[in-house]
């Protein structure tokens, strides 16, 4: 009997063989996809190539903005030359393209405090986003990354693009106190000059204008930084008020000519005929810059008006203006009256 029992070993052969054949032919339940899965994991790797290939591109667009700026502030001042306002037509025309493009990734950069040099690339960049910022959102950020931003260059860049964006809704209080606060570095201030000027050439308010024009022209020119008092001359003048004749005048005799010739276009835009017996003296022998005496020659026009041009006849405009005296010695109104002399003194202004 004990031999008719099964062993252990016996018994899983047989469990093998009596379940093999149901093993082999039966199949296992397939594991399928779910399709719905498969579609989200797809969409989210396009998205993820997608922002690898704008982050890679952008870095290169970046780069570009970084030049084309610098092109721009470079090629900005040089009116006279037909090359350079070529290459500013150019690069201006490729920001104002590309920058709203990338406005969304620009304002973000403003707030990265891990990189000083991408927020100075974006603050400048910003100011060709003008054209299309309806709402103004640009120009809020870059108004806000004032309050936070410390970086002298990083400052620099904002007001450079605050002047590109020129817009005469942009808050000029705080423009006003920096550009007079000699604890600030110089390339800052020079800076908020020169968007204070874009500012008020794009017709914001005049109030506080003649104040800081003023004050920053106050003393001896000598003194003065050139860049921060030619902006200074010409905002003053740009206010058409023949109550700052005295304020400019000193600013004709210092030697830098560029100096000189501020001075003379804001004279001739300020309307004041006064301003002609300080023009005069520049058409004599000691001042030996031809393009000084230009300058003076079309503030002398623009005084007279009517087409008046007695191009460098000094002894003409002398008449013109009923003054006497020499370029060497200076001129002084005459003792006499003119028969028009009880007219309206000051011109309107062209």
């Amino acid at each position: 009997m004990v031999d008719d029992i099964p062993s252990p070993r016996s018994r899983l052969l047989t469990f093998l063989v009596l379940t093999l054949p149901w093993i082999s032919c039966g199949s296992a339940p397939e594991d399928k996809p779910d399709p719905a899965v498969e579609q989200h994991y797809r969409e989210n790797e396009q998205m993820r190539l997608e922002r690898l290939a704008k982050s890679q591109n952008f870095q290169r667009i970046l780069l570009d903005m970084d030049k084309a700026v610098s092109e721009f502030v470079n090629n900005t001042r040089r009116d006279d030359n037909e090359q350079a306002q070529r290459k500013l037509k150019a690069w201006t025309n490729w920001l104002a393209t590309n920058v709203p493009r990338y406005r969304k990734e620009l304002r973000l950069l403003l707030q990265d405090q891990e990189s000083s040099r991408a927020r100075q690339i974006a603050a400048a960049a910003l100011g060709f986003d003008a054209g299309t910022d309806k709402n103004r959102v640009t120009l809020s950020a870059l108004v806000m990354a004032l309050e936070t931003e410390s970086v002298p260059e990083v400052k620099t860049n904002i007001y450079t693009g605050l002047g590109i964006y020129a817009s005469p809704l942009t808050p000029t209080e705080k423009l006003f106190d920096l550009v007079l606060d000699t604890r600030e570095p110089l390339s800052v201030r020079q800076s908020a000059s020169w968007a204070l000027l874009r500012i008020q050439i794009a017709g914001a308010d005049p109030k506080g204008f003649a104040r800081t024009w003023g004050l920053l022209l106050e003393g001896e020119p000598y003194k003065k930084d050139p860049m921060l008092a030619v902006n200074a001359l010409q905002g003053l003048g740009l206010l058409r008020d023949p109550a700052q004749l005295m304020i400019i005048v000193p600013y004709l005799s210092d030697p830098p000519p560029y100096l000189q010739e501020a001075a003379c276009v804001a004279l001739g835009r300020l309307g004041n005929r006064k301003a002609a017996q300080y023009l005069l003296p520049l058409f004599g022998n000691a001042e030996r810059n031809v393009s000084v005496k230009l300058f003076a020659r079309k503030a002398l026009q623009a005084l007279a008006g009517d087409g008046v041009d007695h191009e460098y006849d000094w002894k003409s405009w002398a008449k013109e203006f009923y003054l006497e005296g020499t370029p060497e010695t200076g001129f002084q109104p005459s003792k006499k009256k003119r028969p028009d002399q009880s007219l309206k003194e000051d011109k309107e202004p062209l």
